[in-house]
């Protein structure tokens, strides 16, 4: 371990720790939560050969839809997919400083709505905001937020 100016310290792999941080995961000091030993796999996407920090979920067009793990309900996890029209609003004119024209406001807060819960996000939601004025249409995928 070859220590860098008394705050931080580089191990063999090359990896900076610190000295005063501590780990939310394991409670111990010397590393952050993204680079605990003790967790063994992707929180992001539950893969066991990699971190969340390495993860590269969503970069497939295939991977879209990360199902829910819950054992209860006994009934399975489903896709969730909105398609919002939105007849006045223009992706080339849109002003994120005044979404209220054009109505994109209204396909915000229905992509807000789609996507977040009290607890977090629903990472099996996909929301399609349809800029009709324009013909543009923006996808907005939980798995990949």
């Amino acid at each position: 371990m070859v220590v860098d100016g008394g705050q931080r310290a580089r191990e063999g792999n090359g990896a900076a720790t610190s000295s005063w941080k501590r780990c939310k995961a394991c409670g111990k000091k010397g590393h952050s939560m993204g680079d605990c030993p003790s967790i063994t796999e992707c929180s992001h996407c539950g893969n066991s050969s990699h971190r969340a920090k390495r993860c590269t979920f969503g970069s497939r067009p295939s991977e879209r839809f990360l199902l829910c793990t819950a054992t209860e309900p006994r009934s399975g996890c489903f896709w969730r997919r909105f398609v919002v029209p939105l007849r006045r609003a223009d992706a080339h004119a849109f002003d994120p400083a005044a979404p209220r024209q054009g109505r994109a406001d209204v396909g915000l807060r229905c992509a807000s709505a789609a996507l977040f819960r009290s607890q977090g996000l629903r990472r099996n939601t996909q929301v399609c905001l349809c800029f009709e004025a324009s013909g543009h249409v923006m996808e907005i995928s939980g798995a990949l937020v």
